[in-house]
Protein backbone atom coordinates (compact mmCIF):
# COMPACT_ATOMS: atom_id res chain seq x y z
CA UNK A 1 0.00 0.00 0.00
CA UNK A 2 1.47 3.47 -1.09
CA UNK A 3 1.75 5.87 1.89
CA UNK A 4 0.22 9.07 2.59
CA UNK A 5 2.58 11.62 1.41
CA UNK A 6 3.27 14.81 3.20
CA UNK A 7 1.48 17.32 0.35
CA UNK A 8 -0.76 14.80 0.26
CA UNK A 9 -1.90 15.53 3.81
CA UNK A 10 -1.30 18.62 4.35
CA UNK A 11 -4.16 18.93 1.16
CA UNK A 12 -6.63 16.99 2.36
CA UNK A 13 -9.77 18.39 3.60
CA UNK A 14 -9.13 18.87 7.53
CA UNK A 15 -13.16 17.07 8.28
CA UNK A 16 -11.33 13.84 6.44
CA UNK A 17 -8.46 14.10 8.49
CA UNK A 18 -10.63 14.25 11.69
CA UNK A 19 -12.97 11.72 10.50
CA UNK A 20 -10.21 9.60 10.57
CA UNK A 21 -8.94 10.09 13.55
CA UNK A 22 -12.18 9.77 15.44
CA UNK A 23 -11.74 6.67 17.24
CA UNK A 24 -8.80 8.25 19.16
CA UNK A 25 -9.44 10.18 22.19
CA UNK A 26 -7.00 12.61 22.88
CA UNK A 27 -7.59 15.02 26.18
CA UNK A 28 -6.73 18.16 23.73
CA UNK A 29 -7.91 18.47 20.51
CA UNK A 30 -5.29 18.51 17.71
CA UNK A 31 -5.16 21.59 15.69
CA UNK A 32 -5.13 21.19 11.99
CA UNK A 33 -2.05 20.87 11.03
CA UNK A 34 -1.01 18.85 14.34
CA UNK A 35 -4.42 16.36 12.97
CA UNK A 36 -2.62 16.44 9.40
CA UNK A 37 0.79 15.82 10.90
CA UNK A 38 -0.78 12.58 13.05
CA UNK A 39 -2.51 10.77 10.17
CA UNK A 40 0.73 11.27 7.68
CA UNK A 41 2.65 9.69 10.64
CA UNK A 42 0.21 6.76 11.67
CA UNK A 43 1.37 4.30 9.05
CA UNK A 44 4.97 5.23 9.54
CA UNK A 45 7.28 4.25 12.45
CA UNK A 46 10.47 6.65 11.94
CA UNK A 47 9.69 10.20 10.91
CA UNK A 48 11.38 13.85 11.38
CA UNK A 49 8.70 16.87 12.51
CA UNK A 50 10.31 20.16 10.70
CA UNK A 51 8.27 22.34 12.57
CA UNK A 52 9.09 26.13 12.71
CA UNK A 53 9.13 27.14 17.18
CA UNK A 54 5.85 27.95 18.40
CA UNK A 55 3.85 25.28 16.72
CA UNK A 56 3.39 23.20 19.12
CA UNK A 57 5.85 20.51 18.12
CA UNK A 58 6.43 18.70 21.55
CA UNK A 59 2.32 18.15 22.01
CA UNK A 60 2.64 16.80 18.25
CA UNK A 61 5.55 14.45 19.60
CA UNK A 62 3.64 12.86 22.53
CA UNK A 63 0.22 12.14 20.65
CA UNK A 64 2.32 10.53 17.96
CA UNK A 65 3.71 8.19 20.39
CA UNK A 66 0.12 7.71 21.86
CA UNK A 67 -0.82 6.70 18.21
CA UNK A 68 2.22 4.10 17.76
CA UNK A 69 0.63 3.00 21.30
CA UNK A 70 3.95 3.36 22.96
CA UNK A 71 4.58 3.69 26.91
CA UNK A 72 8.25 3.59 27.22
CA UNK A 73 9.27 6.66 25.72
CA UNK A 74 13.00 8.51 26.00
CA UNK A 75 12.74 12.10 25.06
CA UNK A 76 16.26 13.85 24.44
CA UNK A 77 16.10 17.69 24.46
CA UNK A 78 17.73 20.44 25.57
CA UNK A 79 17.65 21.49 29.68
CA UNK A 80 15.89 24.87 28.73
CA UNK A 81 13.03 22.80 27.41
CA UNK A 82 12.68 19.84 29.98
CA UNK A 83 9.68 21.91 32.00
CA UNK A 84 8.16 22.75 28.73
CA UNK A 85 7.92 19.01 27.97
CA UNK A 86 6.68 18.01 32.14
CA UNK A 87 3.68 20.74 31.63
CA UNK A 88 2.42 19.67 28.02
CA UNK A 89 2.67 16.20 29.71
CA UNK A 90 0.87 16.81 32.61
CA UNK A 91 -1.48 19.29 31.19
CA UNK A 92 -2.22 16.54 27.70
CA UNK A 93 -2.05 12.91 28.70
CA UNK A 94 -2.03 10.81 31.10
CA UNK A 95 1.45 9.73 30.78
CA UNK A 96 3.38 9.48 33.89
CA UNK A 97 6.95 10.93 33.76
CA UNK A 98 10.71 10.94 34.97
CA UNK A 99 13.33 13.27 34.50
CA UNK A 100 16.76 11.79 34.72
CA UNK A 101 18.48 14.11 36.35
CA UNK A 102 20.79 14.29 39.38
CA UNK A 103 24.33 12.27 39.87
CA UNK A 104 25.61 8.92 37.38
CA UNK A 105 23.48 6.78 40.76
CA UNK A 106 20.61 8.66 41.00
CA UNK A 107 20.08 8.93 37.26
CA UNK A 108 20.44 5.17 37.43
CA UNK A 109 17.78 4.35 39.88
CA UNK A 110 15.24 6.91 38.50
CA UNK A 111 15.18 4.95 34.97
CA UNK A 112 15.17 1.82 36.79
CA UNK A 113 11.81 3.09 38.31
CA UNK A 114 10.96 5.28 35.32
CA UNK A 115 7.17 6.21 33.80
CA UNK A 116 6.18 6.33 30.30
CA UNK A 117 8.05 9.27 29.10
CA UNK A 118 11.69 9.54 30.62
CA UNK A 119 13.02 12.76 29.81
CA UNK A 120 17.39 13.64 29.62
CA UNK A 121 19.02 16.75 28.58
CA UNK A 122 22.25 15.92 26.19
CA UNK A 123 24.21 16.23 28.52
CA UNK A 124 22.73 13.63 30.64
CA UNK A 125 23.47 10.93 27.83
CA UNK A 126 27.06 10.59 28.64
CA UNK A 127 26.33 10.07 32.56
CA UNK A 128 23.97 6.91 31.72
CA UNK A 129 25.17 5.58 28.29
CA UNK A 130 28.92 6.69 28.17
CA UNK A 131 31.48 4.66 29.16
CA UNK A 132 35.74 5.24 29.12
CA UNK A 133 37.60 2.77 27.59
CA UNK A 134 41.15 3.19 26.94
CA UNK A 135 41.36 6.82 27.72
CA UNK A 136 38.07 7.69 25.09
CA UNK A 137 34.54 8.10 26.18
CA UNK A 138 32.06 5.78 23.88
CA UNK A 139 28.78 4.25 23.87
CA UNK A 140 27.99 1.50 26.57
CA UNK A 141 26.70 -0.97 24.49
CA UNK A 142 25.88 -2.88 27.65
CA UNK A 143 23.39 -0.17 29.41
CA UNK A 144 22.06 0.88 25.98
CA UNK A 145 20.93 -2.47 25.72
CA UNK A 146 19.75 -2.76 29.12
CA UNK A 147 17.63 0.87 28.46
CA UNK A 148 15.42 -0.52 25.84
CA UNK A 149 13.14 1.99 25.10
CA UNK A 150 9.50 1.17 22.94
CA UNK A 151 10.37 5.22 20.89
CA UNK A 152 13.02 8.19 20.74
CA UNK A 153 12.30 11.55 20.78
CA UNK A 154 15.06 13.72 19.84
CA UNK A 155 13.72 17.35 20.47
CA UNK A 156 16.12 20.05 18.65
CA UNK A 157 18.07 17.30 17.00
CA UNK A 158 20.46 19.79 15.01
CA UNK A 159 22.36 19.14 18.48
CA UNK A 160 23.21 15.60 16.59
CA UNK A 161 24.44 17.29 14.07
CA UNK A 162 28.06 16.19 14.45
CA UNK A 163 29.03 12.24 13.79
CA UNK A 164 31.70 11.67 15.95
CA UNK A 165 30.09 13.36 18.60
CA UNK A 166 29.33 10.97 21.59
CA UNK A 167 26.13 12.02 22.46
CA UNK A 168 25.45 11.53 18.76
CA UNK A 169 26.60 7.91 18.88
CA UNK A 170 24.75 7.42 22.28
CA UNK A 171 21.36 8.96 20.39
CA UNK A 172 22.38 6.36 17.32
CA UNK A 173 22.93 3.36 19.71
CA UNK A 174 19.58 4.21 21.63
CA UNK A 175 17.19 4.75 18.36
CA UNK A 176 18.87 1.21 16.91
CA UNK A 177 16.98 -0.28 19.29
CA UNK A 178 13.60 1.44 19.98
CA UNK A 179 10.41 0.89 17.89
CA UNK A 180 9.92 3.98 16.67
CA UNK A 181 11.73 7.21 16.26
CA UNK A 182 11.09 11.32 15.89
CA UNK A 183 13.53 13.70 15.34
CA UNK A 184 12.46 17.58 15.95
CA UNK A 185 13.92 20.58 14.33
CA UNK A 186 12.52 24.34 13.18
CA UNK A 187 15.76 24.75 11.10
CA UNK A 188 16.38 21.05 9.64
CA UNK A 189 18.92 23.09 7.02
CA UNK A 190 21.84 24.67 9.44
CA UNK A 191 24.41 26.75 7.31
CA UNK A 192 26.32 23.74 7.09
CA UNK A 193 23.73 21.05 5.30
CA UNK A 194 26.90 17.70 5.71
CA UNK A 195 25.02 17.95 9.89
CA UNK A 196 21.96 16.43 7.67
CA UNK A 197 23.12 13.15 8.12
CA UNK A 198 23.78 12.57 11.36
CA UNK A 199 20.91 14.25 12.30
CA UNK A 200 18.73 11.51 9.96
CA UNK A 201 20.79 8.47 10.51
CA UNK A 202 19.95 8.93 14.60
CA UNK A 203 16.04 8.89 12.83
CA UNK A 204 16.57 5.78 10.52
CA UNK A 205 20.28 4.57 10.96
CA UNK A 206 20.88 5.57 7.53
CA UNK A 207 18.41 4.08 5.13
CA UNK A 208 17.59 7.66 3.47
CA UNK A 209 21.28 8.97 3.38
CA UNK A 210 23.47 5.62 3.63
CA UNK A 211 24.60 4.39 6.62
CA UNK A 212 28.34 5.88 6.01
CA UNK A 213 29.08 9.98 6.31
CA UNK A 214 31.78 10.18 4.58
CA UNK A 215 30.19 8.28 1.15
CA UNK A 216 27.44 10.66 1.85
CA UNK A 217 29.90 13.79 1.70
CA UNK A 218 31.93 12.50 -1.73
CA UNK A 219 28.20 12.12 -3.20
CA UNK A 220 27.02 15.12 -2.59
CA UNK A 221 29.89 17.96 -1.91
CA UNK A 222 33.07 18.21 -3.47
CA UNK A 223 36.24 19.97 -1.90
CA UNK A 224 36.45 22.96 -1.39
CA UNK A 225 40.31 24.59 0.32
CA UNK A 226 39.77 23.21 3.62
CA UNK A 227 36.19 22.09 3.34
CA UNK A 228 33.00 20.61 1.09
CA UNK A 229 31.06 22.59 -0.98
CA UNK A 230 27.72 21.49 -2.19
CA UNK A 231 27.36 19.84 -5.32
CA UNK A 232 25.09 21.50 -8.14
CA UNK A 233 21.23 20.26 -7.66
CA UNK A 234 22.93 18.35 -4.29
CA UNK A 235 20.67 19.28 -2.04
CA UNK A 236 17.27 18.57 -4.19
CA UNK A 237 18.60 15.52 -4.42
CA UNK A 238 19.08 14.99 -0.65
CA UNK A 239 15.58 16.68 0.54
CA UNK A 240 14.68 14.16 -2.63
CA UNK A 241 15.78 11.50 -0.12
CA UNK A 242 14.37 12.56 2.81
CA UNK A 243 10.83 13.34 1.65
CA UNK A 244 9.57 10.16 2.55
CA UNK A 245 10.11 10.74 6.03
CA UNK A 246 9.82 14.00 6.89
CA UNK A 247 7.07 16.85 7.42
CA UNK A 248 7.77 20.46 7.12
CA UNK A 249 4.94 23.41 8.63
CA UNK A 250 6.24 27.23 8.73
CA UNK A 251 4.36 28.90 10.91
CA UNK A 252 1.84 31.19 8.65
CA UNK A 253 1.06 27.74 7.31
CA UNK A 254 -0.71 26.70 10.96
CA UNK A 255 -3.99 28.82 10.63
CA UNK A 256 -5.57 27.67 13.94
CA UNK A 257 -2.15 28.44 16.09
CA UNK A 258 -3.06 32.10 17.79
CA UNK A 259 -2.06 35.52 16.32
CA UNK A 260 0.50 35.19 19.41
CA UNK A 261 2.76 32.40 20.83
CA UNK A 262 4.24 32.80 24.40
CA UNK A 263 7.21 30.81 24.95
CA UNK A 264 9.86 30.59 27.82
CA UNK A 265 13.03 29.21 27.75
CA UNK A 266 14.76 28.15 31.42
CA UNK A 267 18.14 28.74 31.92
CA UNK A 268 19.55 27.22 35.29
CA UNK A 269 22.17 29.47 37.21
CA UNK A 270 25.63 28.65 38.20
CA UNK A 271 26.60 28.46 41.24
CA UNK A 272 28.97 31.66 41.02
CA UNK A 273 25.23 33.42 40.22
CA UNK A 274 22.95 31.40 43.21
CA UNK A 275 26.38 32.23 45.72
CA UNK A 276 26.50 35.78 44.62
CA UNK A 277 22.95 36.18 45.05
CA UNK A 278 22.57 35.15 48.26
CA UNK A 279 26.01 37.50 49.14
CA UNK A 280 23.60 40.38 47.60
CA UNK A 281 20.53 39.53 49.61
CA UNK A 282 22.40 39.11 53.16
CA UNK A 283 23.92 42.57 52.37
CA UNK A 284 20.46 44.30 51.09
CA UNK A 285 18.71 42.56 53.54
CA UNK A 286 17.49 43.81 57.52
CA UNK A 287 13.89 44.48 59.06
CA UNK A 288 11.33 43.43 56.92
CA UNK A 289 9.76 47.39 58.27
CA UNK A 290 12.49 49.50 56.60
CA UNK A 291 11.88 48.29 53.18
CA UNK A 292 10.40 50.71 50.84
CA UNK A 293 9.30 50.29 47.30
CA UNK A 294 12.89 52.05 46.04
CA UNK A 295 15.25 49.49 48.26
CA UNK A 296 12.77 46.31 47.00
CA UNK A 297 13.20 47.43 43.37
CA UNK A 298 17.28 48.71 43.75
CA UNK A 299 17.70 44.57 45.28
CA UNK A 300 15.66 43.30 43.03
CA UNK A 301 17.92 44.93 40.02
CA UNK A 302 20.69 44.00 41.28
CA UNK A 303 19.39 40.36 41.51
CA UNK A 304 18.58 40.51 37.68
CA UNK A 305 21.60 41.88 36.74
CA UNK A 306 23.14 38.25 38.23
CA UNK A 307 21.07 36.22 36.79
CA UNK A 308 21.89 37.96 33.27
CA UNK A 309 25.28 37.35 33.28
CA UNK A 310 27.10 40.58 35.11
CA UNK A 311 27.13 42.84 38.02
CA UNK A 312 27.33 46.71 38.02
CA UNK A 313 29.67 47.89 40.84
CA UNK A 314 29.87 50.91 42.93
CA UNK A 315 32.10 52.27 40.17
CA UNK A 316 28.84 51.32 37.68
CA UNK A 317 31.39 49.59 35.56
CA UNK A 318 29.67 45.88 34.50
CA UNK A 319 32.22 42.66 36.22
CA UNK A 320 30.89 39.79 33.95
CA UNK A 321 30.77 36.30 35.81
CA UNK A 322 32.70 33.61 34.56
CA UNK A 323 29.54 31.65 32.91
CA UNK A 324 25.54 33.07 31.48
CA UNK A 325 23.38 30.55 30.94
CA UNK A 326 21.24 32.74 29.54
CA UNK A 327 23.49 33.69 27.11
CA UNK A 328 24.62 29.93 26.56
CA UNK A 329 20.90 29.59 25.58
CA UNK A 330 20.79 32.50 22.86
CA UNK A 331 23.19 31.40 21.39
CA UNK A 332 21.45 27.90 20.98
CA UNK A 333 17.94 29.86 19.80
CA UNK A 334 19.86 30.75 17.26
CA UNK A 335 20.00 27.19 15.48
CA UNK A 336 15.80 27.30 15.22
CA UNK A 337 14.93 30.79 14.80
CA UNK A 338 14.35 32.08 10.81
CA UNK A 339 13.71 35.52 9.51
CA UNK A 340 14.31 38.57 11.33
CA UNK A 341 14.03 38.79 15.39
CA UNK A 342 14.52 41.55 18.18
CA UNK A 343 16.20 41.01 21.41
CA UNK A 344 15.06 43.05 23.96
CA UNK A 345 17.08 43.76 26.97
CA UNK A 346 16.73 45.35 29.88
CA UNK A 347 20.28 46.62 31.08
CA UNK A 348 23.28 48.05 28.54
CA UNK A 349 25.57 46.11 29.64
CA UNK A 350 23.09 42.71 28.46
CA UNK A 351 22.97 44.59 25.03
CA UNK A 352 26.73 44.47 24.77
CA UNK A 353 27.41 40.94 25.47
CA UNK A 354 24.40 39.88 22.71
CA UNK A 355 26.40 41.94 20.30
CA UNK A 356 29.68 40.14 21.46
CA UNK A 357 27.62 36.71 20.74
CA UNK A 358 26.13 38.10 17.52
CA UNK A 359 29.33 38.54 16.04
CA UNK A 360 30.93 35.35 17.11
CA UNK A 361 28.28 33.88 15.54
CA UNK A 362 28.52 36.39 12.18
CA UNK A 363 25.06 37.41 12.17
CA UNK A 364 24.69 40.71 10.86
CA UNK A 365 22.64 43.30 13.53
CA UNK A 366 21.73 46.70 14.42
CA UNK A 367 21.29 48.20 18.15
CA UNK A 368 19.13 50.54 19.68
CA UNK A 369 19.60 51.79 23.30
CA UNK A 370 20.86 55.15 24.86
CA UNK A 371 24.59 54.67 24.38
CA UNK A 372 23.89 54.42 20.56
CA UNK A 373 23.90 57.77 19.28
CA UNK A 374 22.60 56.80 15.52
CA UNK A 375 19.19 54.67 17.26
CA UNK A 376 16.67 56.10 14.58
CA UNK A 377 18.94 54.96 11.45
CA UNK A 378 19.79 51.48 13.11
CA UNK A 379 16.18 51.10 13.23
CA UNK A 380 15.78 51.76 9.88
CA UNK A 381 18.22 49.53 8.67
CA UNK A 382 17.02 46.82 10.35
CA UNK A 383 13.79 47.86 8.63
CA UNK A 384 14.80 48.06 5.28
CA UNK A 385 17.94 45.50 5.16
CA UNK A 386 17.69 42.32 3.75
CA UNK A 387 20.72 40.61 5.28
CA UNK A 388 20.19 42.22 8.69
CA UNK A 389 18.68 39.59 10.87
CA UNK A 390 18.61 40.92 14.24
CA UNK A 391 17.50 44.22 15.97
CA UNK A 392 19.36 44.12 19.93
CA UNK A 393 16.94 47.09 22.01
CA UNK A 394 15.93 48.15 25.03
CA UNK A 395 12.46 48.85 25.12
CA UNK A 396 12.55 51.91 25.39
CA UNK A 397 14.20 52.58 22.06
CA UNK A 398 13.13 50.16 20.25
CA UNK A 399 9.74 50.11 21.54
CA UNK A 400 6.87 52.69 21.51
CA UNK A 401 5.86 54.30 18.14
CA UNK A 402 8.23 52.12 15.65
CA UNK A 403 6.67 49.44 13.33
CA UNK A 404 8.87 46.68 13.11
CA UNK A 405 6.48 44.49 11.19
CA UNK A 406 9.72 43.14 9.08
CA UNK A 407 9.63 40.81 12.16
CA UNK A 408 7.49 38.23 13.52
CA UNK A 409 10.11 36.62 16.58
CA UNK A 410 10.88 38.74 19.71
CA UNK A 411 13.25 37.48 22.17
CA UNK A 412 13.50 38.97 25.77
CA UNK A 413 16.71 38.04 27.32
CA UNK A 414 15.49 40.01 30.28
CA UNK A 415 12.47 42.42 31.41
CA UNK A 416 11.77 45.54 33.35
CA UNK A 417 9.18 46.12 35.77
CA UNK A 418 7.23 48.52 33.64
CA UNK A 419 3.92 46.62 32.30
CA UNK A 420 2.50 49.36 30.09
CA UNK A 421 6.78 49.00 28.36
CA UNK A 422 6.48 45.23 27.70
CA UNK A 423 3.02 45.64 26.35
CA UNK A 424 4.31 48.64 23.84
CA UNK A 425 7.66 46.15 22.95
CA UNK A 426 5.02 43.60 21.93
CA UNK A 427 3.26 45.60 19.84
CA UNK A 428 5.78 46.81 17.49
CA UNK A 429 5.34 43.41 15.69
CA UNK A 430 1.65 42.71 16.51
CA UNK A 431 -0.31 45.32 14.52
CA UNK A 432 -2.13 46.26 11.32
CA UNK A 433 0.29 45.36 8.35
CA UNK A 434 1.77 42.17 10.12
CA UNK A 435 1.60 39.17 7.98
CA UNK A 436 2.85 36.50 10.10
CA UNK A 437 1.60 34.61 13.36
CA UNK A 438 4.14 36.49 16.22
CA UNK A 439 5.89 34.30 18.64
CA UNK A 440 7.62 36.04 21.89
CA UNK A 441 10.36 33.82 23.82
CA UNK A 442 11.33 34.51 27.07
CA UNK A 443 14.73 33.52 28.33
CA UNK A 444 14.48 32.80 32.14
CA UNK A 445 16.77 31.88 35.08
CA UNK A 446 15.47 29.29 37.57
CA UNK A 447 17.84 29.54 40.70
CA UNK A 448 17.76 25.81 41.32
CA UNK A 449 14.40 26.17 43.11
CA UNK A 450 12.14 25.64 39.62
CA UNK A 451 11.70 30.04 40.70
CA UNK A 452 14.08 33.06 40.28
CA UNK A 453 13.93 36.61 40.10
CA UNK A 454 13.34 36.44 36.34
CA UNK A 455 9.93 34.83 37.03
CA UNK A 456 8.98 37.13 39.77
CA UNK A 457 9.32 39.86 37.19
CA UNK A 458 7.37 38.40 34.25
CA UNK A 459 4.84 36.49 36.12
CA UNK A 460 3.85 40.34 37.83
CA UNK A 461 3.72 41.49 34.08
CA UNK A 462 1.27 39.19 33.34
CA UNK A 463 -0.54 39.50 36.08
CA UNK A 464 -0.31 43.31 36.22
CA UNK A 465 0.35 43.17 39.75
CA UNK A 466 3.00 45.37 41.92
CA UNK A 467 6.54 44.62 40.61
CA UNK A 468 7.96 45.46 43.71
CA UNK A 469 5.88 43.49 46.28
CA UNK A 470 6.36 40.44 43.91
CA UNK A 471 10.69 41.31 43.93
CA UNK A 472 10.19 42.49 47.62
CA UNK A 473 8.31 38.55 48.21
CA UNK A 474 10.80 36.56 46.16
CA UNK A 475 13.97 38.34 48.86
CA UNK A 476 11.88 37.56 51.62
CA UNK A 477 11.81 33.98 50.96
CA UNK A 478 15.15 33.65 50.21
CA UNK A 479 15.87 35.62 53.35
CA UNK A 480 13.73 32.56 55.72
CA UNK A 481 15.39 29.81 53.31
Amino acid sequence: MQLLTSQQAKSLPIADIRDTLSPVTFMTTPMSHQARCLLWALERSRIAYWLDVGTGKTLLALYTAYLWDCNDVLVICPNSVIQTWIDQIKEHTDFTHTVLHGTADERRRKLAARGNISIINYEGLRVLWGKKKEKKYRPDMEAIDRSRFDAVIVDECHRTKSSRALVSRIAMELSRRARNCIVMTGTPLTKDQKDLWSEMAVMDMGRSLGRNYWNFVRTYFKPAGFDWKLKRGSLEKILEKLKPNTIRYEREECFDLPERTYEQRRTYMTKEQTDLMASVIAQESGDDAAWTTTAALQCGNKLAQISGGFLYGIDHKAKRLKSNPKLDELETLFDELTGKVIIYHHYAEEGRMIEALLRKLKIKFCSARGEITDKDEQIMKFQKDKNVQVLVAHPSCGGEGINLQCASTMVFFSNGYHYALRVQAEGRIYRLGQKNRCLYIDIVADDGTGDGIDFRILRSLKTKDDAATAVLDYIRGKVRL
